[in-house]
């Protein structure tokens, strides 16, 4: 009987690991490292320090090609009780980019005390997390603060081979494997020139179920159940 009930389980997860190509979202958090202002800053409408926490989701179409995939779907930093939304990005793929091997870790997370050095000839793969570039250097925006502009640079990289092509990929065990994984949040006044930058350290990427996915995977294991009550 329990591997009667297991038996609809196993295959709606089935059929959500079958929904190749739909939109996927992911999700990791990310520890501040670094909290820098020029030009008095921006004027944010909260405060983070080193140690505060953010969340940062991103929806994206899986796809082959590249190396860049403009992304209609958001990419949104939750930050101190504030959210900061791209309505539209790029990724961008890199399969053992050259000339330079992978960044030193803290260059963006904590760049005034891990400062950029010559690593020499090597390759490296990456994932870039991007403004497009017609959308200029500040295509997010503080939800409720629109005098704010963004400009987000999310890095996955390493020396290590884990790209076998430049393919815009939904495998978890790939973009986990990144030995460098750090983000960076510049907002800008226009108005005052100030502007603030937000480094942090990535941690581990998860997957959001998609409601549609979701929906279709409870719908099966409800009918297999009453079709299983029916039988008994």
């Amino acid at each position: 009987r329990f591997s009667g009930w297991c038996l609809p389980v196993i295959a709606a997860f089935a059929m959500f690991s079958a929904a190749q190509g739909a939109p996927v979202t992911f999700r990791f958090e990310a520890e501040v490292a670094s909290v820098l202002s020029t030009n008095g800053g921006a004027s944010l409408p909260f405060s983070t320090s080193p140690g505060d926490r953010l969340v940062t989701t991103f929806t994206f179409e899986p796809a082959a090609g590249g190396p860049q995939f403009p992304q209609s779907g958001t990419l949104r930093f939750d930050i101190a009780g504030h959210a900061v939304e791209v309505l539209e990005y790029m990724i961008e793929v890199r399969d053992e980019s050259a000339p330079n091997a992978a960044p030193i870790t803290g260059s963006i997370a904590d760049p005034l005390n891990h400062p950029i050095v010559d690593q020499g000839p090597g390759n490296s793969d990456n994932i870039f997390l991007l403004c497009g570039s017609s959308q200029g250097l500040y295509c997010g925006t503080v939800v409720g603060h629109t005098e704010l502009g963004v400009r987000p640079v999310v890095v996955f990289s390493t020396d290590a081979n884990v790209l076998d092509s430049s393919d815009l990929t939904a495998d978890l065990t790939i973009w986990n494997s990144f030995s460098f994984r750090e983000l960076s949040l510049s907002f800008a006044n226009p108005n005052s020139g100030g502007e603030t930058y937000v480094g942090a350290y990535i941690g581990d990427v998860e997957q959001i179920p998609e409601f549609g996915t979701l929906s279709m995977a409870f719908s099966a294991i409800i009918s297999s159940m009453f079709r299983r009550l029916r039988v008994l």
